[in-house]
This record gives structure tokens, sequence and C-alpha cells, in this order.
């Protein structure tokens, strides 16, 4: 019994240590989601593929489930920058 948790830890180790040099390309890059999920969706882990999903961006789910166009290639003018939305202070300097 002792023998089987030294061999599933090892297993585990094993695990970790590969995803992360695959994922970080040997430690070059930072760690992230996305990158384990790609790697996880293209490797030989089938069974992990349902617990780390590809990300997906609301505006493709949107697209796909209504047809609409995604946020970012709609054009028209950026509500962040117009001067309705901005809130200013008056001066109060009375000189």
């Amino acid at each position: 019994m002792k023998l089987d948790c030294i061999l599933c830890r090892k297993a585990v180790e094993e695990f970790i240590r590969q995803l992360m040099r695959e994922t970080t390309s040997n430690g070059e890059e930072e760690f992230n989601y996305d990158a384990m999920a790609r790697y996880i969706q293209n490797s030989e882990f089938k069974s992990l593929r349902e617990f780390f999903p590809e990300r997906v961006r609301y505006g493709d789910i949107m697209h796909e489930l209504f047809n609409e166009k995604p946020p970012d290639s709609s054009p028209g003018p950026s509500t962040s920058s117009s001067s309705t939305h901005q809130h200013s202070t008056p001066s109060t300097s009375n000189t």
C-alpha cells in the first residue's frame, strides 16, 4: 500500500513537471490558464479536457448563439472618450 502511494505521488509530480515545462516553454514564459488549457486540449490527457476547456470570448458565444456581431468588430463611436460621460468638478476659486 505504501508503495502505491509513492508511485502515485511520483506520477503526479512528473505530470505537473511536464505540464509546467510544456506550458511555460521550459520556464521562459509565465504560467497562465490559456497556455495550460491549450496544452491539455492538444495532449494525450483526454480525460482532463472537460476540466480545462479553452477560454471562449463572450462575443464569440453571442455570435454563435444569436448570430450577433462580436462587440469588437462593430463600428461606432467610443463612449469612453465621449464628453457626455465625463464628470468634472467645477472650479471654486474666488479671487
